[in-house]
C-alpha cells in the first residue's frame, strides 16, 4: 500500500468492502482473487471518491493504537487481500481479520473485519468447488472429497460470521449435492438460502436449481415449475436450460427438450460443450432407439469439428452412423481418421466390426491384422480375430489366435476351456483333452479346501466344467468308459457345489440416484431379483453333464458300461433342472426307459421331445429380433433334431432299445505335419544319396557286363522283349489293389 496516500488507502478499503458487499454477501460475481485486485488497481488511481456512509471516516475515527490494538492486523489483511495470489493468503486474511477482532476494534473496524474474513472464506470455498465441479469439459480433481470437506470448513465459518449470507448456504447445498453428501443438510441450506435472498433474481436462478437437484422426486410437476422459473429470472443460466432439456427427455418430449440444448450450446459456443453433449447423447439408453438424439449427436459432432480438428470425434461420427444403420458412411468417417491418425487401432477395430457385421469376413480379419501390428499381444483384438475366424470355419487359424492368448494370459481358465472346444470342433480330441489335463492341474481334488463360499463356488464349477468337457472330448472318440469316469467325477461334486452356494452372500438391492429413468431402475431391479432367485434355488447338478452321462449309460453299444436305471434317475434330474423344456434331455430320459424295456415310456417321453422341438421352431419363426440368415440356420438346426428324434421314436416303436457310438479320427495339427514333412523331406535326403552310391556301383559293374559274351547278351535281348506283358500284369494288380482299398475307405 506504499504507492497509496493516506486518502487512496481509504478509498481503497471502501472498494474492497463494497466488492466484499456486492457479491460476496449475495454472490454477484465470481471473479475471485483476480477481479478484487482489478478494483484495488482501479481505485489507486481513481480520484478520491466518499466512502460509503457506513464506513465513512473522518481521520481520527479509527481510534489510536492503544484504543484499537486491532487494527494493526486488520491493516495487513487488506494489504494481503490486495496482493493474495494463492488460497492460502485468503485463509491468511481471515485469520488476520479474526485476530483484529480478537484485540479489539471500533464498531466501524470490527464490520469491516467481518466482511472481509467472510469474503475470504467464502471465495476459498468457491476456488474449491471450481476444482471440484470444473465449468469446462475437464475432469474433477480426483482429491474432490478432501477439497469438499475444506469447503464446507470455511462455508461453515463464513455463516458463522454472517448467519445471512445467503451465497455460502447454495455453495454448501451444492457441495452436499454430491455423492456421499448430507442431503438433509442441502436441503436445510437451501432452504435458509431461499428465505434469505432478495432483490438478486441471478442468485435465485442458482438457489432454485440446487433446489431441484436436491429434490426425492425429480419428475413432480413442482420441480419442472422451479426449472422454469429459474430460467425466468435468469435467461442466461445455462445449467438451468441444461436440466430442463434432461427433464423435458425424460417426459419423453424429446424435439422440445433438443430446443433448450441447442440454446445452451449456442450460448456456450466451445468445442468441448458440444463434444460433451454428443458423448451423453451417445451414452443414453433411449439413443439406439431414437431417431432425434442420433440426428442430434451428429449435428453436435460436426458442429464441435467446425470449432476444432478432432480426428478422434469422426470415430464417435461412425458410431453413430452404424446406429443410424448407415454403414457406408461410418466407414467413410473411419477412413477419415484414419487419413490423419494411420496408427490409431481402435479405428481398425471399429472398420472390423461394421465389416463383420455386414458379412465381410475377410476384410473385417484384415483390419484386425493391421490392429495386430499396432498392438501386437493385445487381448481383445486377438479374441476378435479368433472369433472371426470361428464364424468363417477356419478353426485351425482360430486355434492359432487362442493358443497366443493362452500364452498372454496364462492360468485363464476362460481361455483354457476355449481352447479346448475349438480343438474337439476341430476332430482333435486328444489335443483337448491334453489342454483339460493342464487346466484340472490347477483345479484337482480338494483345491477349494477352506476357501470362503463365494471362491469355494466359483472353484468347484470350474473344476465341474472341466471334468464336463474332457467327458464329452472322450465321448466323441468313443471311448466310453473314460467319458463315464469323467462324468461321475462331476456328479461328485454335486454337494460341495450346493454347500458353496448356499453360503454365497447375496446382492443388495440396487439404488439409484435421484432422477435416474423408470427404465434403468426396472433393469437393474429385475437383474438383481434374478441374480438373487438363482443364489436361492438349491444346486442340483449341471444338467449338461447329468444328461450325457445318462446318454452313454442308455446308449452306449458297450454292455459292460450300460446302466439303464440310473440313466433314469440322472436324466429325470436333468428335466427338472430344465423345467422339462429341453428336447434333448426329453429324448436322453427317454433311452433310458428304453434300455430298461419300458417302451410305452420311451413312446411318450420321445413324443414330448418332438413337441418341444417343434415349439422351438415357431419360436424362431416368429421372433422379430432374429436376422433372416440366423433364423434359417436355426430352423435348419431344429427340424434336423426333429428328424433324429423320429428315428429314435422309430426304433421305440420297433421295441428296439437306441445305440450309439460317436467315433471320429484325430486330425493331425499343423505343427505335427510340418514336423513330418520335415521328416520325410530328410528321410529323402538319405534315400538320394544311397542311390547316388548304388548307382555308381550299378555302372562300374555295367562297365565289366559290357565284355560278357554274345550268347548272354542275346539272352538278355530276350528277356527284354518279354517285359512289358509283365509290367501290364503288374499294373493291373496295382490297380486291383487299390480298389480294394477305396473300398475299405
Amino acid at each position: 500500500m506504499s504507492v497509496v496516500g493516506p486518502v487512496g488507502e481509504k478509498v481503497l478499503r471502501s472498494m474492497i468492502l463494497l466488492a466484499c458487499l456486492g457479491w460476496g454477501a449475495l454472490g454477484v460475481g465470481t471473479s475471485g482473487i483476480g477481479l478484487t485486485q482489478a478494483w484495488a488497481q482501479d481505485a489507486a488511481v481513481a480520484d478520491p471518491v466518499e466512502a460509503p456512509p457506513a464506513l465513512k471516516s473522518d481521520g481520527d475515527s479509527d481510534g489510536t493504537a492503544e484504543e484499537t490494538p486491532g487494527l494493526e492486523d486488520l491493516d495487513k489483511a487488506f494489504d494481503l487481500k490486495i496482493n493474495s495470489k494463492s488460497t492460502r493468503d485468503l485463509d491468511k486474511v481471515a485469520r488476520l481479520c479474526e485476530q483484529a477482532i480478537e484485540k479489539g476494534l471500533n464498531e466501524a473496524g470490527e464490520e469491516q473485519a467481518k466482511v472481509l474474513a467472510k469474503t475470504a472464506y467464502y471465495e476459498h470455498a468457491q476456488q474449491l468447488t471450481a476444482r471440484i465441479l470444473p465449468s469446462n469439459s475437464q475432469k474433477p480433481d480426483p482429491r474432490w472429497k478432501p477439497l469438499r470437506r475444506e469447503a464446507l470448513r470455511r462455508l461453515a465459518k463464513a455463516v458463522e460470521i454472517d448467519p445471512e449470507m445467503a451465497s455460502a448456504y447454495v455453495l454448501t447445498a451444492k457441495l452436499q449435492r454430491l455423492p456421499l453428501g448430507d442431503r438433509v443438510k442441502g436441503k436445510a441450506a437451501i432452504d435458509q438460502a431461499l428465505s434469505l435472498i432478495q432483490g438478486d433474481d441471478e442468485l435465485m436462478s442458482q438457489a432454485l436449481i440446487e433446489k431441484v437437484r436436491l429434490s426425492d422426486d425429480i419428475l413432480a410437476d413442482s420441480v419442472m415449475e422451479d426449472v422454469n422459473e429459474a430460467i425466468r429470472l435468469n435467461p442466461e443460466n445455462r445449467e438451468a436450460r441444461g436440466l430442463r432439456s434432461q427433464l423435458l427427455m425424460r417426459s419423453g418430449k424429446i424435439e422440445k427438450a433438443f430446443e433448450d440444448m441447442d440454446a445452451v450450446l449456442e450460448s456456450a459456443g466451445s468445442y468441448d460443450a458440444y463434444a460433451a453433449q454428443a458423448d451423453q447423447l451417445m451414452k443414453n439408453p433411449q439413443f439406439a432407439a431414437s431417431d432425434v438424439m442420433q440426428r442430434a449427436a451428429l449435428r453436435y459432432l460436426d458442429k464441435a469439428m467446425e470449432l476444432k480438428s478432432a480426428p478422434s470425434l469422426l470415430l464417435a461420427k461412425a458410431i453413430v452412423l452404424q446406429t443410424m444403420n448407415k454403414p457406408d458412411e461410418a466407414l467413410a468417417a473411419i477412413d477419415q481418421n484414419l487419413e490423419k491418425d494411420p496408427e490409431n487401432y481402435k479405428a481398425f477395430l471399429m472398420r472390423s466390426a461394421i465389416n463383420a457385421e455386414q458379412k465381410k469376413i475377410d476384410v473385417a480379419i484384415e483390419d484386425l491384422d493391421q490392429a495386430l501390428e499396432i498392438k501386437p499381444r493385445d487381448p481383445n483384438v486377438l479374441l476378435r480375430r479368433m472369433a472371426l475366424h470361428q464364424m468363417d470355419d477356419n478353426l485351425d487359424a482360430a486355434i492359432a489366435d487362442c493358443k497366443r492368448l493362452n500364452d498372454i494370459n496364462q492360468g485363464n481358465f476362460e481361455i483354457q476351456m476355449t481352447l479346448a472346444q475349438l480343438y474337439l470342433g476341430n476332430d482333435q480330441a486328444m489335443k483337448a483333452i491334453e489342454s483339460i489335463d493342464k487346466t484340472l492341474e490347477q483345479y484337482g481334488e480338494g483345491v477349494w479346501g477352506e476357501l470362503p463360499p463365494a471362491a469355494g463356488y466359483e472353484v468347484t464349477l470350474r473344476r465341474l466344467s472341466a471334468l464336463r468337457m474332457r467327458g464329452d472330448c472322450h465321448l466323441h472318440v468313443g471311448d466310453h468308459q473314460n467319458a463315464i469316469d469323467d462324468y461321475e467325477l462331476g456328479v461328485d461334486l454335486t454337494e460341495d457345489i450346493a454347500e458353496f452356494k448356499r453360503g454365497v452372500p447375496r446382492p443388495n438391492p440396487p439404488k439409484f440416484r435421484d432422477g435416474a429413468s423408470e427404465e434403468l431402475q426396472m433393469k437393474a431391479t429385475k437383474r438383481w431379483e434374478e441374480i438373487t432367485a438363482e443364489l436361492d434355488k438349491e444346486y442340483l447338478g449341471d444338467a449338461g453333464l447329468l444328461n450325457n452321462l445318462a446318454w452313454v449309460l442308455a446308449t452306449s453299444p458297450s454292455e459292460e458300461v450300460r446302466n439303464g436305471e440310473r440313466a433314469i434317475e440322472l436324466a429325470t434330474t436333468a428335466a427338472e433342472i430344465t423345467d422339462f423344456k429341453k428336447a434333448y434331455v426329453l429324448s436322453t430320459l427317454a433311452s433310458g426307459y428304453a434300455e430298461v424295456g419300458e417302451f410305452d415310456k420311451a413312446k411318450e417321453w420321445i413324443n414330448k421331445a418332438i413337441e418341444v422341438n417343434r415349439a422351438g421352431v415357431e419360436t424362431i419363426k416368429n421372433d422379430e429380433n432374429i436376422d433372416e440368415e440366423l433364423r434359417a440356420a436355426r430352423i435348419e438346426i431344429e427340424e434336423d433334431q426333429v428328424a433324429s428324434l423320429k428315428k429314435e421314436l422309430a426304433s421305440y416303436e420297433m421295441e428296439k432299445p437306441w445305440r450309439e457310438k460317436q467315433t471320429s479320427e484325430e486330425k493331425k495339427d499343423d505343427e505335427a505335419e510340418e514336423e513330418k514333412k520335415e521328416e520325410t523331406e530328410k528321410d529323402t535326403v538319405m534315400d538320394v544319396e544311397i542311390v547316388d552310391e548304388n548307382q555308381s556301383e550299378a555302372e562300374e559293374k555295367d562297365a565289366e557286363d559290357d565284355e560278357s559274351d554274345s550268347d548272354e547278351a542275346t539272352s538278355d535281348s530276350e528277356s527284354e522283349e518279354n517285359a512289358p506283358a509283365e509290367s501290364e500284369d503288374a499294373e493291373e494288380s496295382e490297380e486291383s489293389e487299390g480298389a480294394d482299398e477305396d473300398s475299405v475307405d
